[in-house]
């Protein structure tokens, strides 16, 4: 029987394997191709992001411009709205002063012509040569000053005999002052009784109501005079 001898594969100086360097440079040329590839679709990709990121100057220049019109167009509309409101002050006529409220419940001021009473020693009798003459005091017990006025005084006399007056003129008086009146004809003699020799009188203030007094129900004041010896 003769010997086979087994001799042991080849291999390649070019470093091929058992499969051949057929299949080695196939399987590197699929994996150099798939790298490339990936390479690409990233390279692809990218001018996107970078487009998102990328501040464009001329829109910039226009955004600056439109901000910048708008406001110059506020602060001459607001600059505007001043003017008008100046000038609508220096033509509107001034706001005048709200009424004054008045309290109800408190009168208003009014004058108040008193005659000061005739109480003894004060007398208004006032004996010159062979007549007697009147002489009273009136007061303005009000708030308030009166006007000048009329007082009468009346005498009264006997039964049948008539009436008789004497007319005075009172001034204006202030609030609180005082005069004396005088009435300018004597007290007739007519007037006299004949047993006791006196002659009654009423003394009338703003007889003829020319003042709107505070109080109408003080304005008369009665005396009696002796006849003159």
């Amino acid at each position: 029987m003769s010997e086979v001898a087994l001799r042991p594969p080849k291999i390649s100086r070019a470093g091929s394997n058992i499969w051949g360097s057929s299949a080695t440079s196939s399987f590197g040329t699929e994996q150099l191709n798939r790298d490339q590839e990936r390479r690409r679709k990233v390279t692809m990709r990218q001018p996107e992001h970078t487009a998102a990121f990328t501040i464009n100057p001329s829109r910039m220049e226009k955004t600056r411009t439109r901000l910048l019109r708008r406001l110059i167009l506020a602060l001459t509309m607001l600059s505007f709205s001043a003017l008008l409101t100046s000038v609508a002050a220096q033509v509107r006529p001034p706001t005048p002063p709200p009424p004054t409220e008045t309290d109800p419940a408190k009168p208003p001021p009014r004058p108040d012509l008193v005659p000061l009473p005739l109480t003894p020693p004060v007398t208004p009798c006032r004996p010159q040569s062979n007549s007697t003459y009147l002489l009273f005091r009136v007061r303005n017990s009000g708030n308030a000053t009166a006007p000048g006025s009329r007082a009468t005084a009346v005498f009264h006399m006997p039964p049948g005999s008539g009436t008789h007056a004497s007319i005075a003129q009172v001034p204006s008086l202030t609030a609180g002052e005082t005069t004396n009146v005088n009435t300018p004809t004597p007290i007739p003699s007519s007037c006299f009784d004949s047993v006791t020799k006196t002659c009654k009188f009423t003394f009338y203030v703003d007889s003829a109501s020319q003042v709107d007094e505070s109080n109408e129900n003080n304005n008369t004041v009665s005396g009696v005079c002796q006849r003159a010896p």
